[in-house]
């Protein structure tokens, strides 16, 4: 969120500087919210689904 504060600053869209926490309510306000994006593993074997579920076959 300070990287947004700051190209919003830069790009004009702001007159001063905003925080981050500023950032974070204004999106809140608006109803935005996200999550940090997770790492999935996943692999190239076909039979991958089957083994990580445990099914035996």
């Amino acid at each position: 969120m300070s990287l947004a504060a700051e190209v919003a600053f830069e790009q004009g869209l702001t007159e001063r500087q905003l925080s981050h926490e500023s950032i974070r309510q204004a999106l809140k306000r608006l109803g935005v919210g996200w999550k940090r994006a997770k790492t999935w593993i996943t692999s190239p074997d076909p039979h991958y689904a089957r083994k990580k579920s445990g099914a035996t076959a």
